[in-house]
């Protein structure tokens, strides 16, 4: 490991003054009191992993709040899990082989975080499959569109058109709609 701009917490024993050596990246002690350990070794591997998955996930700031569709909210969220998963993923899949053999690489703590996102992603999406959010959206969807339908038949009606104008009806508002939706044809 190298080491860090941090100084060692431990003290001297020969004279009890703190000592001068430097830490090592993601430990508060010296290879000479403890850095060298393997559980010292294999936490300052954890802090670093953590340190770093921080600093990755700091370009992102959240949105505000605020939830108008709950359901897309979850799905949303679902993605974002998955996202992490193959976040993750990558970073295993870049692990050298030494990395693999040694328990206190960093690399095992990424396995270990891509695991544990893994069997996180399982266990919402197995959830969001329970509570069938998919056939719920189409529902509203259609519902909305019912609704949509209704009113627009409701306006036509009372504009009184004349029979040619309601012949064009069908071919004018389905590229309205689209238009409204982001889909211009």
């Amino acid at each position: 490991m190298t080491r860090q701009a941090r100084r060692c917490t431990a003290r001297r024993s020969s004279d009890g003054q703190p000592c001068e050596a430097y830490a090592m990246s993601g430990a508060a002690v010296c290879h000479a009191h403890g850095g060298r350990a393997p559980q010292t070794r294999r936490r300052a591997a954890e802090r670093l992993a953590e340190q770093k998955a921080r600093t990755a996930l700091s370009q992102y700031s959240p949105d505000a709040v605020i939830i108008d569709n709950p359901i897309a909210e979850l799905l949303e969220a679902a993605g974002e899990f998955k996202a992490l998963k193959n976040f993750l993923a990558d970073r295993v899949a870049e692990m050298r082989a030494d990395d693999w053999r040694r328990a206190d690489a960093e690399g095992s703590e990424n396995l270990r975080a891509y695991e544990r996102a893994l069997d996180r992603t399982a266990r919402v999406l197995v959830e969001l499959a329970k509570l069938k959010l998919e056939e719920r959206l189409v529902r509203l969807t259609e519902q909305q569109g019912a609704m949509l339908a209704v009113a627009i038949q409701k306006i036509l009606d009372a504009l009184d058109l004349t029979a040619e104008q309601r012949a064009r009806v069908p071919e004018i508002v389905p590229g309205v709609l689209l238009a409204i939706g982001g889909g211009e044809r």
